[in-house]
C-alpha cells in the first residue's frame, strides 16, 4: 500500500509540473507581450509567482512519493526521556499548527480587521482556495457557512503539513537518521519557499 501510494504521488508530482511548465510558459509570453503597468502583466506575473510555488509543491509530492516507496527500517524504541521530549513536541506542533491554521480560517471568514498585519504570514491558503475555487472553478464561495467550514479546513490542514519538517527536524535524532534529516530540510525549504512565493503573488494581485 505505501509503495502503490508512493507511485501515485510521484506521477501526480509529475503532472503537477508538466501542467504547471505550461502555465508558466504562458504567464511568460503574456509579461513579454504586455507592458510592466497593465494589468495583464501584473495578473501574468503573479502566475508565473504562482507556478513556482506549484513546482515546489510538486518537488515536495515527489519526494514523499520516494520516500514512501522506499522499504521501511525497523524502529527502534527509545528511552522514556526522549518519548517524553517527542510527546511535548508532537503537542507543541499540533497545537500550535491547528491553532494558526484556525486562527487564520476564522480571522479571514469573519474578516476581523485585527488580523491583518498578519496577512503575509497566514493569508496564503485562504488566498489559493478563494483563487482556484472562486476564480478559476468559478464556485460560488459566497459568506455561507459551507465556505468557512472550507477555509478553515483548508487552512488547518495546510500550516499542519507547513511546519511538520520543523517538527520532524526536532524529534529526529540527526546521527541515526542522516538521510531522513536531508530530505525533511530540503522538505522544509521547499515548504517556505512555497509559502514565500504565494504570498509575494498575493501582493502582487492587489496591485491589480
Amino acid at each position: 500500500m505505501r509503495r502503490l501510494a508512493g507511485t501515485l504521488l510521484m506521477a501526480l508530482a509529475v503532472l503537477c509540473a508538466a501542467g504547471t511548465l505550461f502555465i508558466a510558459a504562458v504567464a511568460i509570453i503574456e509579461m513579454w507581450r504586455t507592458r510592466p503597468t497593465a494589468d495583464t502583466h501584473i495578473v501574468a506575473f503573479a502566475s508565473l509567482l504562482l507556478s513556482g510555488a506549484l513546482l515546489a509543491l510538486a518537488a515536495i509530492l515527489f519526494l514523499t512519493g520516494r520516500f514512501l516507496r522506499q522499504p521501511r527500517p525497523d524502529g527502534t524504541m527509545g528511552a522514556a526521556p526522549q518519548r517524553r521530549l517527542r510527546r511535548l513536541s508532537l503537542a507543541v506542533y499540533l497545537v500550535g499548527s491547528v491553532g494558526i491554521g484556525l486562527a487564520a480560517g476564522f480571522g479571514f471568514a469573519m474578516q476581523l480587521s485585527a488580523l491583518r498585519p498578519l496577512a503575509l504570514l497566514i493569508y496564503e491558503p485562504t488566498f489559493v482556495t478563494e483563487l482556484l475555487l472562486g476564480g478559476v472553478m468559478g464556485f460560488d464561495l459566497g459568506s455561507e457557512p459551507a465556505r468557512q467550514t472550507i477555509l478553515v479546513g483548508v487552512n488547518v490542514v495546510y500550516f499542519v503539513a507547513l511546519f511538520y519538517p520543523v517538527y520532524s527536524l526536532v524529534v529526529m535524532d540527526r546521527t541515526a537518521e542522516v538521510v531522513r534529516y536531508r530530505r525533511m530540510k530540503t522538505v522544509g525549504i521547499l515548504f517556505g519557499a512555497m509559502h514565500f512565493l504565494i504570498g509575494v503573488a498575493f501582493v502582487t494581485m492587489m496591485r491589480a
